[in-house]
């Protein structure tokens, strides 16, 4: 007879012990702000959206003098297109994947939401930051905070509301170690350090964003920005794609028909910090 023992999975378990599976998946992480955040929607019923741009006057309104011509001014407008294009991608998986993991439709919504962000935010911050042409001047300055401070003045100068100012997490750092070492800033109220909030600069909320280039800023108007969409976000799945039907495969499509506009390129500082 054999002889008798304690029971242990090492040797009396054939196989494997029962497994328990998490619900959630460890799926890499998302961009933590979006560039869409932060600036209006407007709707366009084409792939073609106009904004006339005031572009140039000629005159002046003055102080009459008694007896003489009032001033006469006129205003030049300049047709501006924006032309719309899909932000989109794809994957494709087979049926048995998707019935062997049933918690793949959802988790992959999630990933394919999370790259989409990425390719927009970087097509956005592209185009805004090609097309800024606000003041960068900053005087000979050197220090990170005097010369946001500056930027921030240059943009009011210009009679444009500084809305935002966009930094890397890197570049955020250096903003706030340098208000530690020069202590004077919070005191002057130019600078106001909200802990986990974020900074705010000469009453501009400073927001960190991980598709800013580093030692960067981009400061704009949010009010001469807007995403100009012709037809929404959206994911779908689909068998009818090429050979999907008769190979039992599905194909998910992630998609958005937009634009970025920045109405007056004067509207956006993009600055080079000097750290880099």
């Amino acid at each position: 007879l054999k002889a008798v023992g304690n029971m242990l999975l090492s040797s009396n378990l054939t196989g494997d012990s029962v497994a328990t599976y998490n619900p959630n998946q460890a799926i890499l992480p998302a961009q933590k702000l979006n560039f869409r955040d932060l600036v209006s929607t407007v709707q366009s019923a084409t792939g073609t959206f106009v904004t006339y741009k005031e572009s140039g006057s000629e005159g002046a309104i003055t102080a009459q003098t008694e007896g003489a011509d009032k001033g006469q001014i006129d205003y030049d407008l300049t047709e501006v297109k924006t032309v719309n294009a899909y932000i989109a991608g794809f994957a494709t998986f087979s049926k048995q994947m998707m019935k062997s993991l049933p918690f793949i439709e959802q988790t992959l919504t999630r990933m394919m939401l999370r790259d989409f962000f990425k390719a927009e935010n970087a097509s956005f911050f592209g185009t805004v930051s090609a097309a800024a042409t606000g003041s960068t001047s900053v005087g000979g300055l050197t220090n990170d905070v005097e010369e946001i401070i500056q930027l921030i003045g240059n943009q009011k100068t210009a009679n444009f509301n500084a809305s935002y100012a966009l930094v890397s997490p890197a570049q955020m750092a250096r903003l706030i170690i340098a208000t530690f070492a020069k202590g004077y800033y919070a005191g002057a109220g130019a600078v106001v350090l909200n802990g986990v909030g974020g900074l705010t600069i000469f009453g501009t909320p400073v927001f960190e964003a991980s598709w800013v280039t580093d030692d960067k800023v981009l400061i704009f108007d949010r009010d001469y920005i807007e995403r100009v969409e012709v037809e929404g976000l959206n994911v779908t799945f689909s068998y009818e794609n090429g050979s999907n039907f008769v190979q039992n495969l599905v194909t998910a499509r992630i998609e958005c028909y937009e634009a970025v506009n920045l109405m007056l390129p004067t509207a956006a500082i993009y600055a080079d910090l000097g750290n880099v």
